[in-house]
């Protein structure tokens, strides 16, 4: 039996059978990786607390004939304060869905392994808006996007001139600059329409969340 190490990031813990768990993530090394964890629902698990969603982890994964088996998970940075604060544990995972929808296991690209650290480890120093919390969404979105050659030029895109700007500063600039912006929230919702539509456009397998249901928990 052949073993792959790698640090992923956990996108989704979801049950499988009685006591198992099937684990979705995106590793460093490996891109999207799925897995079974044995017994890790179980209250006595080794690996309880250690694969929950948005956790930074160091996995051991052994590769089997009909799906591959968690045999090692040692969270390295579980993210508590993300998940203390509303707004940003929907925006968190309403990205790491996005990731999940758009991406296919053997996919390799430290990029997208980045880009999630990035927005995982923004933090609030204030409360934000639902509008700021849409830009932010967006401003990964698109990063993610252009990632996978999904992202349309922005000269293709309906849009106003200062949201084709935005669109320019997004492409370029670090998602906390995107907590300095001051412009008005009707600008910032416009983007956020538009890379709804681009994501439209976009392979996947599933309806994503997208900032829709953002929109829904923060109202």
């Amino acid at each position: 039996m052949s073993y792959l190490r790698d640090t992923v990031i956990i996108l989704k813990n979801e049950p499988f059978r009685e006591q198992d768990s099937w684990v979705t993530m995106y590793g460093r090394q490996f891109g999207k990786l799925q897995a079974v964890a044995r017994g890790a629902r179980r209250a006595s698990a080794k690996s309880l607390g250690h694969l929950e969603p948005l956790s930074e982890v160091e996995v051991m994964i052994a590769k089997g004939v009909s799906f591959d088996k968690l045999a090692v998970a040692h969270a390295i940075h579980p993210r508590v304060v993300l998940r203390e604060e509303l707004g940003m544990i929907a925006l968190a995972c309403g990205f790491a869905d996005l990731v999940d929808v758009l991406t296919k296991p053997g996919l390799e690209d430290r990029a997208i392994f980045d880009l999630c650290i990035e927005l995982f480890s923004l933090s609030q120093s204030e409360t934000f808006s639902l509008a700021r919390f849409q830009l932010l969404f967006a401003g990964a979105t698109l990063r993610l996007l252009d990632l996978l050659g999904y992202a349309p030029a922005v000269s293709e895109i309906e849009i106003s001139e200062d949201g084709r700007r935005m669109l320019h500063f997004m492409r370029r600039r670090p998602l906390s600059e995107l907590l300095k912006i001051t412009a008005p929230a009707s600008l910032f919702f416009e983007i956020s329409r538009v890379m709804d539509d681009c994501v439209k456009l976009a392979p996947w397998y599933k309806q994503p969340h997208g900032s829709r249901t953002l929109a829904s928990i923060l109202s």
